[in-house]
């Protein structure tokens, strides 16, 4: 069985932690290591289990504070989140989204228009 294992008792416990679905006592031991972690200096590590265990929220980069986003999207289109790319390291690591746009050279010709005539063009 995968991810199943079984005691003395013959008591079977599934240690599935994805999503965050990690019990409360569990989440005391996991901080613990992490603080002691931290304390020996050996970061990486500490954030790898904060990361794995889902005891710390990811950086994300804000759309709201996207120019492009917002122009795109006033123009009556959207873009599909293909993946993410992270910057910097440790807590001050930032999630930024990479998106994808897929429309005919037209389409493209017709926003950096759009562009213009409603925000004007900045130097």
């Amino acid at each position: 069985m995968n991810d199943i294992e079984k005691n003395k008792n013959n008591v079977e416990y599934n240690y599935d932690f994805g999503e965050g679905r990690i019990p409360e006592n569990h989440k005391i031991v996991i901080n613990e290591a992490v603080k002691l972690l931290e304390k020996f200096n050996m970061i990486e590590s500490a954030e790898l289990l904060k990361k794995e265990f889902h005891l710390k929220k990811e950086n994300t980069f804000d759309l709201q504070k996207s120019v492009f986003y917002h122009m795109w999207k006033s123009f009556g289109k959207t873009a599909s989140v293909q993946g993410h790319i992270v910057e910097g390291l440790g807590l001050n690591a930032v999630k930024y989204p990479l998106y994808c746009i897929q429309e005919d050279i037209r389409v493209f010709d017709s926003f950096i228009e759009y562009v213009i005539k409603n925000y004007g063009t900045k130097k």
